[in-house]
């Protein structure tokens, strides 16, 4: 036994049994309650596994501190993300820790399916788009989550406890983990096939687009624009490329003046190229209407309404 499974839990009686259920291979489970008023432990405990252990954080505060708490327990060298209110598919624990045991990887994520929490109606497919595989150091991430579900990485314990989370995130905590990871040299290996199952709930702490925005607007702030203009040149990322990926970041940072001035960087040869920069994506748009459509939107955020219409 080498490897633990790390479920999150807050009130999650209605599917806690579903998630556990999922796990088939020889594992540790660490449960980490957050101090939940129905019967998450009862029913976690019903399941009858004879290696889950259940823990609480010191105190009621954030999920960054319920991973902490979660990262601080493990005694195997390898670890993986279950969601309470999701599912592992067969096989998922097995290939996500084979790379790590190789050696290639430190961070393991994989394709993913989304259901619909209330029907179990089957809604899409959530694949890892082929362009980031090519990307050596994941830089990308730093101009958006590409990843279907950053929040479900297999890692190597070692190199997770050296990163840790942030105590007082509740929302952005894993993209975080991930871009200190990345920053940090950390080695990533994506793996195509489907591999766990994301339950979509109305009522999800993700779908809370505010508290999202700002938690994440904060992650991107420990990371200077020079550092991760360095990774993408390093990577052998073009200036042009380079300057979408900051003005991207810019952007989910909060800061419409730093993306005006990449903006303006980019004008000379984005505003009328009637090109696709990059053919096998992320955005298979000509370059003349991704900059106007970006332009228009700055406008917008700083309200300069007429000069967003044309």
């Amino acid at each position: 036994m080498d490897t633990t499974v790390l479920i999150p839990a807050w009130n999650a009686e209605a599917y806690i049994e579903r998630a556990l259920g999922s796990i088939h291979e020889d594992v540790a489970v660490l449960l980490i309650d957050d101090f939940s008023s129905d019967r998450t432990v009862e029913r976690a405990q019903s399941v009858g596994l004879k290696k889950l252990r259940i823990l609480r954080p010191s105190r009621k505060e954030c999920l960054g501190l319920v991973r902490q708490t979660a990262l601080d327990a493990v005694e195997t060298p390898y670890a993986v993300w279950l969601d309470a209110d999701d599912a592992f598919l067969p096989g998922r624990i097995e290939r996500t820790i084979a790379p790590l045991k190789a050696g290639v990887a430190d961070f393991v994520s994989d394709s993913q399916e989304l259901v619909d929490g209330a029907s179990g109606t089957f809604i899409r497919d959530l694949p890892i788009p082929d362009f980031i595989s090519e990307d050596r150091d994941k830089v990308r991430l730093f101009e958006r989550n590409w990843l279907p579900g950053i929040a479900h990485v297999a890692f190597r314990t070692e190199i997770g406890r050296q990163i840790g989370y942030d105590t007082k995130l509740h929302g952005g905590d894993d993209s975080d983990f991930v871009w200190r990871a990345i920053a940090a040299g950390a080695k990533f290996e994506f793996i195509h096939q489907k591999g766990y199952r994301m339950y979509a709930y109305a009522g999800s702490d993700s779908r809370n687009v505010e508290k999202q925005r700002a938690m994440v607007a904060r992650a991107l702030k420990k990371h200077r624009y020079s550092d991760v203009k360095n990774l993408y040149l390093r990577n052998g990322f073009s200036e042009q490329v380079t300057l979408w990926g900051l003005c991207s970041m810019a952007l989910f940072r909060g800061e419409m003046d730093e993306a005006s001035k990449f903006l303006k960087l980019l004008e000379p040869n984005a505003r009328k190229t009637l090109e696709v920069l990059e053919p096998a994506g992320p955005y298979l748009v000509l370059e003349a209407w991704r900059f106007a459509f970006t332009e228009g939107t700055l406008s917008l955020l700083n309200d300069r309404w007429t000069e967003a219409l044309p």
